[in-house]
């Protein structure tokens, strides 16, 4: 009797951060949208992205659609935990967040942590947006 060892499943999972409506300061939330999307070869289990917000944002709400059963975020760790993804199929995450920063630039970065599969491509599983709003309230800081 020959033992097979069969090859771990793979999966291919995209992360798209994008910012959807921008605020300012004490005047409403900026709007971001996350698309986690498996572009297979096989089902992905156990999906962790984490895209915990700068210092600059303060967490509001979040709403998920898409292939989302089970989904959830936890604002205190950045994780949103997927407990399957299919081939092909996607989650949209809409999160909306405080501007506590009055001017300057908020980098905000939502990254694939892991998954029950092996990912087998790695270059899009990262996705940064950089908003620099004020400018003016920048150059009055200026030591002259």
């Amino acid at each position: 009797m020959s033992t097979h060892i069969l090859p771990k499943e793979c999966i291919d999972i995209k992360v798209k951060k994008i910012r959807v409506r921008t605020a300012k300061p004490g005047k409403g939330s900026m709007l971001y949208r996350i698309l986690i999307t498996n572009q297979g070869p096989d089902t992905a289990t156990n999906i962790v992205v984490n895209d915990l917000l700068p210092v600059q944002l303060g967490f509001d709400s979040v709403q998920f659609s898409g292939s989302t059963t089970g989904a959830t975020y936890d604002p205190a760790s950045g994780d949103i935990s997927i407990p399957t993804l299919a081939s092909g199929q996607s989650v949209s995450v809409a999160m909306k967040a405080r501007v506590f920063q009055k001017c300057g630039t908020i980098t905000n970065t939502a990254f694939f942590m892991g998954a029950d599969q092996n990912d087998i491509k790695s270059s899009n599983n990262t996705s940064t947006n950089t908003y620099a709003f004020n400018k003016a309230c920048a150059q009055s800081n200026t030591i002259r």
